[in-house]
Formats: C-alpha cells, structure tokens, sequence
C-alpha cells in the first residue's frame, strides 16, 4: 500500500479504498506494536499509510493509534538493528519524524485531542525529541523532527476549551519546555526561522498558564528577545513572531512594558512607518495593549514618544489606496482590513489614554481634516461588510473611535450626522455578527471572547448619535 501511496497516479484511489476499510486501518495500526527489528520494513509502511490518513482519523475508532506513536517516538538505536551503526541512526530518526509528523496532523481535529490529552507520555516525548536535538540542525532530519515537534507542541497549547488547559498544564509542568524555548531564542536561528515562530507561539499561549506566566515574567532573557523582534533587531521572518507576540496575556505584555527602554520604543515606533505591513500590523496591536495596560508607571515612556500620528499618517494613506483599488482584488483588500483593524485599534487606546485636544492637534498636523477623517471611518465600515477571522474587529475599532469623539465632544455628532453615519450605524448593528465577538480564534473557531458584545458597542453609538446616551 506504502508503494501506492507514492504514486500520483494510484494515490486517491487508494487512499479511498484504505478509508473505507476499517481493518486495514487497524492492520496498520497494529502493526506498529511490532518489534522493529522484525518488521522494520513493514512498520515502515505502516507508519507512512497513518500518516496520509491521519488528518482524517478519528483517534476514538483506533485507540491503539497513540501508544503506537509513542513507541515510534520511542525507538533507540538498540531497536533499529538493522547491522550498520550508521543507518541504524538514520532508521531511528525516520521512525521518530513520522510518529511526530502523525501526532501533528492528528491534533487538527479538536475531538482527537480529548484522547491525546489523557495520553500523558506524548507530550514528555516530544519535548526531549527537541530537548536532544536542538544544537545538531546540521542535517535534514534533525531539522524535520525539532520543526515537527514545536508544531506539535504549539498545536496542542493552542487548543480552545479545556482541553487545550490540560495541554498547557502538561507543558508548563515540564521542566525542559522553558530550557529549550530559551535556548531556540538566545541561539536566534536565524537560519531557522521557523523554529522562532514556532517557539514565540508556544511562549504566547503559554501566558495562559499560571505556572508558565511566571516563569516567562521572570526571564529577562525571553522578554529581551521579544524586544528585540519587536523592534527589528533581528534578521528574520519577524512577521509571524510579532503576531504571536500580541496574543501574550495581560500581565506579560505589561512585564515586555517595565523591559521597554525609551531606546527600545522608539525602535518599535520606528515599524509603524518602515517596515513590512504584516510586522507594522501586529507592532500596532502589541501598541494597543501596551497602551491598554500601561498605568501609572508607565506614563513617562507614553508621553515622551507618541505613536498617533504615525498613526494616522499611515491609517490615511491605507484607506486612500482602499478607495482607489479595484474591488476585485481581494488579496489586496485583506492586507489593508487587516492594517486598519491594527491602526485604528491603536489610535482608539491612544485617544482612550489621552485627551481631544491632542487627538486634533495631530489630525492637523497630519493635514486631516475632520470631515475627512469621518469620511474614511464611513468607508471603512461601508467597505468591510464581510467579516474575516483575519481581522474580525476592524468595524469594533471604527466604533469604539466614533463613540470616544461622541463622548468626548457632542460637536462631533453633528458632523457623523452630516455624513449620514447614523444610517450606516444602522446597517451595521443590522449586520452585526458573532464572529465580531471574538478576540482570537483557533482553526476557525472563536476562543477568546471580548468582555463587551459588538452589538452592545454598536447600540451605545446608535444612542449617542441620537443623543439618548446617559
């Protein structure tokens, strides 16, 4: 079947053929009990079938499917036997790639977590795979398994609901995860950057965690690194590591915060206008929560260097190229909705933590007016519709930024009224939907809700619009 599989030509018919028979499936699973120094050939092929079904295997209808894993994970040198030291290795290695690499694509489904999270030799397993081969990425495989093995990982501790709680306790629980993650930040790999986005994620989902929260808050080592990412110190795929970073819990965003040198910020700040969008969207939304849990303490870092009109110089120059691209551009639409999500986001904590005056002291130095910046805010709410979990708060922000000028000056109604924004706040509370409920999302499923509905923020403005808002 193995000989099949790899043939383009054969591959979706047999594949069909092996899902629709539940006891070649078990054969398969059975026979990775095998003692490999028997059937190495044959667990071999059995492992690689698993794999190819595995993203469609339900782990309840096979339950001897994890501790075959796990003897894959297992396999020592001794047990490969194959007569020559070096490809005794190697075999080692391979069986070891595809037990991760089956795990991997099993964790996709949410159901088979409730199996793997009682299986509780997995995560051990996987750790010390990365554990022993993080400082010898000089061949393929090694490289494959450390890679598979932080996806797993990352997999696992991002899972929603109490299953994915459990998972954070069993990591965080271990005491070689915050070796090793440390040791993958403080080499940098930069040769390696997925290994750095892959670490980050599990860091950030971590935070969750009492324990981890801890440990992470009281390294200054993984909190410089995260500076130093942030701020575009390091040379490498910088993009996915900040948006990882921007899912950090509340109390380690503010420890990232106390670290932040004025030096540090302005290097940050600098991203907003000179580097890539994606790295410019998730600095904004780590801006947002620092701006949201700076406090006291922090103010002298805020008021020496302001993040607003970068802001909003950017925010205008994206919904400008909004207006003149053509519709059908989808991709391009995406990028922009996910910027502006960021940005207004952004500009929403700034105003929030600042004063009016300095909100249009900066609208004219950027050349703004506010009948224009009140236009932009209706075209983006007229423009994006459709929601996306990609940037599912990008009409929350634009409201948010309504009601704080309502509330803040009840001038500015007259001027949302003028441009008939009552009508579209209207369509929009006609329109609201659940998706804009939510925070952060796994696999396509809300995980994290926020603390106030979107319906309830878009009935505050119709009320404030109207002038019934007490």
């Amino acid at each position: 079947m193995d000989h099949l599989l790899r043939s383009k030509t054969y591959k979706s018919r047999v594949l069909k053929q092996i899902r629709a028979s539940i006891g070649t499936i078990q054969m398969a699973v059975h026979t990775l009990s095998l003692k490999i120094d028997m059937f190495k050939e044959t667990k071999g092929h059995a492992a690689r079938v698993l794999l190819e079904l595995a993203p469609e295997l339900q782990v309840e209808n096979f339950p001897g499917i994890l501790l075959a894993i796990s003897s894959l994970l297992s396999i020592n040198k001794k047990d490969a036997n194959s007569g020559s030291p070096g490809n005794d290795n190697m075999v080692t290695k391979e069986f070891k790639l595809l037990g991760v690499q089956i795990l991997e694509k099993l964790v996709d489904d949410e159901e088979n977590c409730t199996q793997v999270k009682d299986a509780k030799d997995l995560i051990p397993k996987i750790v010390e795979l990365i554990k022993c081969r993080e400082g010898m990425l000089g061949s393929q495989i090694d490289m494959d398994i450390v890679q598979g093995s932080l996806l797993a990982l990352l997999k696992l501790v991002s899972t929603p609901g109490e299953n994915g709680g459990e998972f954070r306790n069993q990591v965080s629980g271990n005491l070689h995860v915050m070796e090793v993650i440390k040791k993958i930040l403080a080499g940098r790999n930069e040769s390696h950057p997925v290994l750095l986005v892959h670490a980050t994620g599990i860091l950030a989902f971590l935070t969750l965690n009492g324990t981890a929260r801890k440990e992470i808050r009281g390294s200054r080592l993984i909190i410089q690194m995260l500076i130093s990412f942030l701020a575009g110190e390091i040379n490498t795929v910088q993009d996915p590591i900040t948006r990882k970073i921007t899912k950090m819990s509340k109390s380690c965003i503010e420890t990232i915060l106390a670290e932040t040198t004025v030096e540090d910020m302005d290097n940050i700040l600098h991203v907003l206008s000179n580097e890539s969008t994606d790295h410019k969207i998730g600095v904004g939304k780590l801006l947002q929560n620092l701006r949201a849990y700076q406090g006291e303490e922090f103010t002298e870092l805020f008021t020496r260097i302001e993040a607003l009109p970068k802001v909003l110089e950017t925010m205008d120059l994206a919904v400008g190229k909004t207006e003149q691209s053509d519709s059908s551009d989808e991709h391009a639409s995406h990028g922009k909705g996910k910027l502006l999500e960021s940005f207004i986001g952004l500009t929403v904590q700034i105003c929030i933590n600042g004063n009016e005056m300095v909100f249009t002291n900066v609208l004219w130095t950027a050349n703004i007016t506010i009948d224009s910046f009140v236009q932009k805010l209706k075209m983006i709410l007229t423009v994006y519709k459709s929601q996306t979990t990609d940037f599912s708060g990008i009409r929350r922000v634009v409201i948010q930024q309504i009601n704080w000028m309502m509330q803040k000056n009840p001038a500015y109604i007259v001027v949302f009224k003028k441009h008939e924004l009552d009508m579209i706040l209207k369509e929009t509370a006609e329109t609201a939907t659940k998706l804009e409920n939510y925070l952060h999302f796994h696999s396509g499923a809300g995980a994290i809700e926020h603390e106030e509905s979107f319906s309830s923020i878009v009935s505050k403005s119709l009320e404030l619009i109207a002038g019934s808002y007490a």
